[in-house]
């Protein structure tokens, strides 16, 4: 049976368990770098935002044998406690500007992968990349909970581009707690190695606390300053994923052509491709306190 018999399926037995009380779709969501996900949506009567669950998984599942029956239940139970989340959002708050603004946040995208999208939302450039902004719903147990803030939210609210721009780069600023230590000592700490057991090396990693989205830091305002003035050193900023930088001091040992093609290398073989950031570096020289493409 292909993919497409089996979303007919899904959604033929789900209309039957849910006894029609829900508005059963199928939809393509449209992701970072161009990348289509397909998810199904249980759309109850309420109008509250409807969480989506992305069915690749089911799928493989349901090709090793795993009854429809059971993805199904499956589905019904994931969506049940995904909607504790949703259900602490009042109802029509979306309606309202100022209920927003609050949880508003920033994301670091490739510009040249998401022209298509960067047409349809407010976003900024840096450097050759593209600052985005969210609604953010995330807990630790769906730390990627969010809505894409679009140009026809702009129009309801009734504010311009460069406003919530404004507000979301000052939100994220806020209520982001940066992390930047050197990648020995949080490789020990993630593995639980003791002291010296990681090879030593000259990286430091920038992210934020929840290191989902975290790469967004190397934009905010005075941290490219900041973190020049910690290593007294020129650095070459690494685009690790959308959810981190890796920071590299410049003590003239590291050639730019070479740590591009490293990055190239691990964007294809470690990087999911929705989460690959740039495929170059970037270089942070002082003291005049500007970035620009390696």
């Amino acid at each position: 049976m292909s993919y497409n018999e089996f979303e007919q399926l899904l959604v033929q037995e789900m209309k039957e368990e849910s006894e029609n009380r829900m508005d059963v779709r199928i939809c393509e969501i449209r992701k970072n770098n161009g990348v289509r996900r397909r998810a199904i949506v249980l759309a109850d009567s309420t109008d509250r935002p409807q969480p989506m669950q992305y069915l690749e998984d089911y799928y493989k599942m349901w090709e090793t044998g795993v009854s429809i029956r059971h993805i199904v239940n499956l589905i019904l139970k994931e969506r049940e406690k995904m909607s504790g989340v949703y259900q602490k959002l009042p109802g029509g708050f979306f309606q309202n500007y100022e209920e927003v603004r609050k949880n508003l946040r920033c994301h670091l995208v490739s510009e040249k992968k998401n022209r298509d999208l960067l047409c349809q939302v407010p976003h900024r450039r840096w450097m050759d990349l593209a600052i985005t902004c969210v609604y953010d719903m995330s807990e630790p147990d769906y730390p990627d909970c969010m809505i894409q803030i679009r140009n026809e939210h702009l129009q309801i609210w009734g504010v311009s581009a460069d406003q919530i721009m404004r507000d979301a780069m000052e939100a994220t600023a806020e209520n982001s707690e940066i992390l930047f230590q050197p990648l020995v000592s949080i490789l020990e700490d993630d593995l639980n190695c003791s002291e010296g057991e990681i090879p030593e090396t000259p990286l430091y990693l920038l992210t934020n606390q929840s290191r989902v989205y975290g790469a967004v830091c190397i934009a905010l305002p005075d941290v490219t300053e900041h973190i020049a003035q910690s290593l007294n050193s020129d650095y070459f900023i690494i685009p690790s994923s959308i959810h981190e930088c890796l920071i590299l001091p410049d003590d003239g040992v590291y050639r730019t052509s070479e740590l591009n093609q490293m990055v190239c290398d691990i964007n294809r073989t470690n990087v999911e491709e929705q989460e690959v950031l740039s495929d170059h570096v970037y270089l942070y020289k002082r003291p005049e306190a500007r970035t620009y493409q390696a």
